[in-house]
């Protein structure tokens, strides 16, 4: 097994310089400008994050992982799913009737969020109150709008920040 191994590695290293153009370069990843993507601390709650993102100024597109449940009776699921079916923010890029559902014996929310705004936010802090909503305690994550050409800058304050797990730009690759 350890030679099977070894023998990949040799392979692996070989088919590296061979197809090593001598350039060595490395070339920046191409990236979508003004967008990242941040993922946050499990612990960290949905309030917490909005002051975050106020606080540096930076537009929140898109965010998941902000799964909840209420600690309103199972009865009260009608009342819940009544309310966020009005979300606009809920409700955007083909996503629509994000609606609650009873998980484990209790009412739970798995939804995704949408351009929010500061209205929105305050909106779904209001809905959090009302719904008697509590966080699941799972990993999320956002993409966010920089202005471009501050991407980079903006990954190293976010990359320190105790809230962040970890912050990078929004990558892809061309297929020819």
């Amino acid at each position: 097994m350890k030679t099977k191994i070894l023998f990949g590695l040799l392979v692996a290293t070989i088919l590296l310089v061979a197809c090593d153009d001598g350039d060595n370069k490395t070339e920046e990843p191409l990236f979508a400008p003004g967008d990242l993507l941040i993922g946050i601390e499990s612990n960290v709650s949905i309030d917490m994050v909005f002051d975050l993102m106020n606080e540096k100024g930076v537009a929140i597109d898109y965010m998941s992982g902000f799964s909840s449940y209420s600690l309103l009776p199972n009865d009260s699921l009608t009342f819940i799913n009544n309310q966020l079916v009005t979300k606009s923010y809920l409700n955007k890029r083909g996503y629509s009737n994000q609606l609650g559902k009873i998980v484990n014996n209790r009412i739970q929310l798995n939804t995704i969020f949408f351009e929010m705004d500061l209205e929105s936010q305050l909106d779904w802090l209001e809905t959090i109150k009302k719904s008697q909503l509590k966080d699941l305690g799972i990993d999320k994550l956002l993409f966010i709008k920089v202005t471009p050409g501050t991407e980079k800058e903006w990954i190293g304050i976010f990359e320190s920040h105790p809230y962040v797990r970890w912050a990078e730009l929004n990558s892809y690759v061309t297929v020819d």
